[in-house]
């Protein structure tokens, strides 16, 4: 374990230090991602959510209200707003956007690990992106988008279930720990996906096989789901609630974009950078992978077995 924290910490933060200017490509994407939503702003009148400061300083009373809504009126007024043409638009252009943003990293992670990158090779990395890895990692994310859209189905009948039957607090604790529980192997398979795309060896069919390992080999599910659990409480204060309490208590827009970058751009660069290489450290046994990263693999002398 202390040789593995050596790889992913020490070796995240020393590769950042050497290629800098991938911090620069992350603050690109972040800013590129709020100014898209912010010129692509959706209409979520339809969709209006309750008073969540109130409910949680009185939870408990509120409980019963707040079911109702969650279990009989928030489903139908949610796939009213999914419907909608301009929601449906968006969502198209988003997901294209976050595919560009997910792949453009990866490729250049891929270039420093193979001792291909040079001082600044952000575009080059970008120029080295094909359609068919752009394809790939798309219906790897709809895969995985099928799965979540599955088990948050299975968890909002259980729920409602036991909302029915039992409880309200019940119900919605539930719903709250069922989603809550696929959270780290969504977010791994988001991240997984793009690193299997950027691999120039292997068929379609062969990527897609490692990929789904993630579900049906213990070992890789295990650890992934403990470190993604990491991951997402990291990612979670720092990339999204620290700018999103800046976004809304700071009213000068310059200065709160600012503040946000400056949250967000250092923890993720180093987040993505370690899960790059927890992902050649958990794919290490692996002919496709170690062939695409041979050099990294004699260099960090691993155990390929």
């Amino acid at each position: 374990m202390k040789s593995l924290w050596s790889l992913i910490a020490r070796g995240s933060v020393k590769d950042l230090l050497k290629y800098k200017s991938f911090f620069l490509l992350i603050l690109l994407l972040f800013v590129l991602d709020r100014v898209l939503k912010h010129l692509l702003p959706l209409d979520h009148s339809s969709l209006p959510l309750p008073d969540f400061k109130q409910l949680l300083s009185r939870f408990e009373q509120e409980a019963p209200a707040t079911a109702y809504y969650i279990f009989l009126v928030f489903p139908e007024r949610l796939i009213d707003f999914l419907l909608r043409p301009l929601t449906l638009v968006a969502g198209l252009g988003l997901f294209f956007f976050k595919q560009l943003i997910s792949l453009w990293p990866s490729s250049d992670m891929r270039r420093m690990h193979r001792k291909e990158r040079e001082a600044f090779g952000l575009l080059h990395s970008l120029q080295e992106l094909g359609w068919s890895q752009v394809a790939w990692d798309a219906c790897a994310v709809l895969w995985i988008l099928g799965f979540a859209a599955f088990w948050v189905i299975i968890s909002f009948y259980l729920a409602l279930a036991l909302w029915g039957g039992i409880n309200a607090f019940l119900g919605l604790g539930a719903l709250a720990l069922l989603l809550a529980a696929v959270a780290p192997i969504v977010m791994t398979a988001f991240s997984f996906s793009s690193k299997l795309a950027v691999i120039r060896r292997g068929s379609f069919s062969q990527k897609f096989r490692l990929y789904l390992l993630l579900f049906w080999s213990f070992r890789l599910f295990a650890s992934s789901y403990l470190f993604f659990s990491f991951r997402v409480f990291f990612e979670l204060l720092f990339v999204l609630l620290i700018p999103l309490g800046l976004l809304i208590y700071v009213d000068n827009y310059l200065l709160k974009m600012t503040l946000s970058a400056l949250s967000a751009t250092p923890v993720y660069s180093f987040l993505k950078m370690a899960s790059f290489k927890f992902f050649l450290w958990l794919y290490r046994g692996f002919p496709l992978v170690q062939a695409e990263y041979a050099q990294y693999y004699k260099e960090a002398k691993l155990d390929l077995n």
